[in-house]
């Protein structure tokens, strides 16, 4: 049981270091770029990302 707390500590905290390392990668590449751009590009690349998970796991039997 005190595994599964410390993998969700982990997880928890791999999470909430996310959004000040993509603020720190996106705020200036939207001075460059226009906004829109990104999320229309981030939206994109998550389609064949969510496919292929879904293939992997109807190969897997999930």
């Amino acid at each position: 049981m005190s595994l599964q707390g410390r993998v969700l500590g982990l997880l928890t905290s791999v999470s909430a270091f996310g959004v000040p390392a993509g603020m720190l990668v996106f705020s200036p590449l939207t001075d460059v770029v226009d906004a829109r751009l990104l999320f229309v590009v981030g939206g994109l690349m998550t389609v064949p990302i969510g496919a292929y998970d879904e293939i992997r796991a109807a190969k897997s039997g999930r």
